[in-house]
């Protein structure tokens, strides 16, 4: 089974010491760098999923995964949920 290792670096306004972007309250993490690193390794391993299970229904573990990762941030279940099953805007 073929793996993806990849070595990115963080976007600048996460990185330790930089300015923390004004405080929505939307999300709860005591965290920038652990947020972005669980959230990170989330979207890979679900990357490595998609090459592992081809077959399986892209649409559905993508919906899946961007609630658990919403509820993560600490959004409420039943809005993680609507949230992550709303269509994507369109693109252009």
């Amino acid at each position: 089974m073929p793996r993806l290792v990849t070595r990115v670096p963080y976007p600048r306004p996460v990185t330790r010491g930089s300015p923390r972007p004004p405080a929505s309250g939307r999300f709860a993490f005591p965290s920038a760098e652990i947020a972005l690193s669980a959230l990170g390794g989330s979207l890979l391993a679900l990357l490595d999923l998609r090459l592992a299970q081809p077959d399986a229904n892209g649409d559905e573990a993508a919906a899946a995964m961007a609630e658990m990762m919403l509820r993560m941030l600490g959004v409420p279940a039943d809005e993680a949920l609507d949230i992550a099953d709303r269509p994507l805007p369109a693109h252009g």
